[in-house]
């Protein structure tokens, strides 16, 4: 186990979860838009989600209008397939309050590749769908 959780999908039920009480600074997602140097190499973020990009090898969780200065959050490889399979229809996500944490770095702005369960929770009640 790592501090946010487990570092695999095993825990498969951990998806989806409400946050905890956030330890440490929590950044704002749209303060962080446009900013090509991140304030430090691992950040937590939260901000409401506006769009979710689902590509056939990769979706993006955009919290903002312009994905290329905006931050973003994506997923991919078993990651991208535990989701699809426990939660298929991320739109019920938009409008939602959450966060994300891990290593930043910029891709069309600040990014933060989700890998684990425990790097994404809703701050907001959980969707209907969950």
């Amino acid at each position: 186990m790592a501090r946010f959780g487990a570092l695999d999908w095993s825990g498969d039920d951990r998806f989806p979860m409400p946050c905890d009480e956030a330890e440490g600074a929590v950044h704002r997602a749209e303060a962080l838009a446009g900013q090509s140097t991140p304030p430090a190499p691992f950040l937590q973020v939260e901000g409401r989600l506006v769009d979710v990009f689902e590509g056939q090898e990769r979706w993006f969780l955009n919290f903002g209008a312009d994905y290329q200065t905006d931050f973003t959050a994506s997923l991919q490889g078993q990651a991208l397939r535990t989701v699809r399979r426990y939660w298929p229809d991320p739109e019920s996500w938009l409008g939602r309050e959450v966060r994300i944490r891990g290593f930043v770095d910029t891709w069309n702005g600040p990014f933060i590749e989700w890998d684990f369960p425990g790097q994404f929770c809703f701050v907001d009640p959980l969707p209907d769908s969950a």
